[in-house]
């Protein structure tokens, strides 16, 4: 490396000499050059003020003249620099060292990622329709009284879909509950409500869902008697609804003594057990009501009456409501008691089952007239291919009657008009008035 350095600066001192020598020779040719005739500038006299000046022109050399070098002046040449001898240093070669070879790093396989498994969006399960969806006043119920929807909903017969045959108790019950909730959660609590509903069954919450708009105390007080703890029989539902029609009033009027009334008639004793002579005397108590409340109120106040309704006085109970519509007359005679007979028989219906025949009689009579009541009964059964709606059929047989000398007038002589008249589906029961529902 050092030799190469000296190779250069000789290779520099030689052009600098080479430069100065085209120097001097540019000067020499430059001073052989002819010289221009030199002008001399000679003063003279002038005008005061002014200055004159006169220019005087040297003559051109001839060209005899010998012209008179000059030399060049001499351009020393710089000294080249003396190159202090470097003693050469036997300087090994650079060991050539391999650079070495990068090692190939195996490239990793990228490990193959599988896609993402397309997950299909879960379908939406859609929700199933409420088994009460499309009934009257359901939507309502579901916003506003939640718990008491469910409670229907958790019956079975309800839950495994209602059927057109269920259609009328299911809107009974959802009725019931939106305005008379006490009433509802009583109803829903009967075992006989949980697995399914029977025609009966359904005349019973409709008359209590009715009854409830007049009193709900009422209604909770027939609700917890015995007889409606299991399943409602034909008579059990009609009992209800004759106590509905005891109540009821055209024009919707509450009328607290009626009302009070209908409760004492709960409480008797022949109302704490529910036979067939039983029911008919409600009927007839809600018959003689219709027709004419002051004339119910006195007989419910009659001595005989007036400490409660026993089971054999049901029976006689059971014949006023007819009896004073066709022979008003008669009815003290009844209630007295006196010269009244009673013939019972019990005979099994195909039909209908077990049925209590009975004939009262105003006087003593001698007379098959038993024999042709069952006759009448049995005939009428096989003709309709029917059983009966109830298990007692009385049959009153009687004769015009006046009252004893110096007693008071009786009930049936006073002026009463009937309001309702409708025709008995069987000897000696009462009848029913027709039934208005409330607006709401």
């Amino acid at each position: 490396m050092l030799t190469s350095c000296s190779k250069s600066r000789a290779k520099r001192g030689a052009v600098t000499a080479a430069l100065g020598v085209l120097l001097a020779l540019s000067l020499a040719v430059l001073a052989c050059t002819a010289p221009e005739p030199e002008t001399t500038a000679v003063p003279t006299a002038a005008p005061a003020g002014q200055t004159v000046v006169v220019v005087t022109a040297t003559p051109a050399p001839t060209p005899d003249a010998t012209p008179t070098f000059t030399p060049a002046p001499t351009v020393a040449a710089k000294p080249m620099p003396t190159a202090t001898p470097v003693p050469p240093t036997n300087t090994p070669a650079p060991t050539f060292t391999p650079k070495p070879k990068p090692t190939a790093t195996a490239r990793p396989t990228p490990t193959h990622t599988p896609r993402p498994t397309f997950t299909p969006r879960p379908t939406i399960t859609p929700t199933p329709p409420s088994p009460i969806a499309g009934l009257e006043n359901a939507a309502w119920l579901e916003r506003n009284k939640r718990a008491l929807a469910n409670e229907l909903k958790g019956l079975a017969w309800v839950a495994d879909g209602v059927d057109d045959s269920e259609r009328e108790a299911a809107e009974l019950l959802i009725a019931a509950a939106r305005w008379y909730p006490d009433t509802f959660s009583a109803l829903v609590e009967k075992p006989w409500l949980h697995d399914s509903v029977t025609h009966h069954e359904a005349i019973a919450i409709e008359y209590l869902r009715w009854l409830s708009w007049w009193s709900t105390d009422l209604a909770g007080a027939i609700l917890q008697k015995p007889w409606m703890a299991d399943e409602i029989s034909s008579d059990e539902a009609m009992t209800v609804r004759r106590l509905y029609s005891v109540v009821w009033t055209q024009g919707n009027n509450v009328r607290p003594d009626i009302i009070a009334k209908a409760s004492e008639i709960l409480d008797m004793p022949f109302l704490e057990s529910l036979e067939g002579a039983d029911a008919a005397a409600v009927r007839s108590l809600a018959r003689l009501e219709g027709n004419d409340t002051t004339v119910f109120l006195e007989i419910m106040n009659h001595p005989r009456l007036k400490d409660g309704i026993t089971d054999d006085e049901a029976k006689i109970v059971a014949l006023l409501g007819g009896t004073y519509s066709y022979r008003p007359e008669s009815v003290d005679v009844l209630l007295r008691g006196t010269g009244v007979r009673l013939e019972e028989r019990v005979i099994n219906l195909p039909l209908s089952g077990e049925t209590l025949l009975a004939v009262i009689r105003i006087r003593d009579q001698v007379t098959p007239n038993m024999d042709y009541l069952e006759h009448s009964v049995r005939t009428i059964e096989e003709f309709m291919g029917e059983p009966f709606p109830t298990n007692y059929v009385p049959c009153i047989l009687t004769m015009p009657t006046s009252a004893p000398a110096g007693a008071p007038a009786p009930i049936s002589a006073r002026t009463s008009q009937c309001r309702w008249t409708t025709t008995s589906k069987m000897a000696g029961c009462g009848t029913m008035r027709p039934l208005q529902s409330p607006t709401r």
